[in-house]
């Protein structure tokens, strides 16, 4: 997964951390939660129809709350989502849009960053992982819950434990659609988890977040990483969780992320490169059109 800035200095904030500091929100009384919240809701009034038709797919689950987020995330509304993409290439396009030279005396401010990171290292907090974790156990517990209460002694529990091994309750294939996607992904959940991140990639184990609602999702080979704190960047609250679960652990030996440094005066060269396999701003953006700001500026 990468993501690129134009500025290397710059911390892995997303735009609402930005825009909920710059504003000044806090201290004028508004509640994270709250503001998420009024962001779905509206954004399900104005868009729910573009969305269904962008999906060509009509069920509760379609219109998640995270799939809402990522559709006025990619549209101008600013949303704990921070986006990163499985291609390269489009994070070095991000990492040189609206690029500007160092005037100053700072050697850092002469370069802009691609950072990286494997999913892998991930997806024990990925949403999708967490989801199927959680099935695992309930499936596990109520099946030995079923077996003890239809078994006539023991001889028939484990005779039925073991016949019924590797089985499972839930069909997966069938969950889209169920509404447990919506329910589970609803802001006054998800606020509960610092960090998670959010892919349609891995479509065939059966949780689907219908984040493929935007052909700039689609074109930009898009992932979200989630962010429940209003004011951390990533990089912290990431290193946090980890220091948590790790007891006297040395400081040096964690890093959230990895990145490349890359020198502002490659940009010509790199946007070449780029135009040369069709990653300009026509590609990237292929619908500038529709604008999803005015849901924040309705709330704020």
């Amino acid at each position: 997964m990468f993501r690129g800035q134009r500025e290397a200095s710059w911390r892995l904030y997303n735009r609402l951390q930005r825009q909920w500091i710059i504003d000044n929100l806090y201290e004028k009384g508004y509640s994270y939660q709250e503001l998420l919240s009024k962001f779905v809701i509206d954004g399900k009034a104005d868009f729910e129809e573009m969305i269904l038709g962008i999906l060509d797919v009509h069920h509760i689950d379609v219109i998640n709350n995270i799939s809402v987020l990522g559709f006025l995330q990619h549209h101008g509304c600013p949303t704990p989502l921070l986006d990163w993409t499985y291609k390269f290439q489009t994070a070095l396009y991000f990492g040189l849009d609206k690029l500007e030279e160092n005037t100053g005396s700072r050697e850092i401010d002469n370069y802009f960053s691609v950072y990286f990171i494997n999913q892998k290292d991930m997806e024990g907090g990925g949403m999708r992982q967490v989801m199927d974790d959680s099935l695992d156990v309930f499936d596990e517990e109520h099946s030995a819950e079923m077996i003890a209460k239809y078994s006539k002694d023991e001889a028939q529990r484990l005779e039925m434990t073991e016949h019924f091994k590797g089985r499972k309750i839930f069909d997966k294939d069938r969950i889209p659609g169920s509404g447990m996607i919506e329910y589970v992904t609803r802001v006054e959940h998800m606020i509960e988890f610092p960090l998670s991140f959010f892919s349609d990639k891995d479509a065939n184990t059966g949780f689907i977040f219908s984040l493929n609602n935007s052909k700039n999702i689609l074109n930009q080979s898009g992932v979200f990483v989630w962010n429940a704190s209003p004011s951390k960047p990533l990089e912290v609250v990431g290193a946090e969780l980890y220091f948590a679960d790790k007891e006297n652990a040395n400081p040096d030996e964690y890093r959230f992320c990895e990145c490349f440094n890359i020198n502002k005066e490659l940009a010509s060269y790199i946007e070449q490169k780029l135009a040369e396999d069709g990653i300009t701003k026509d590609y990237i953006y292929p619908t500038l059109d529709i604008d999803t700001w005015g849901v924040y500026e309705k709330n704020v």
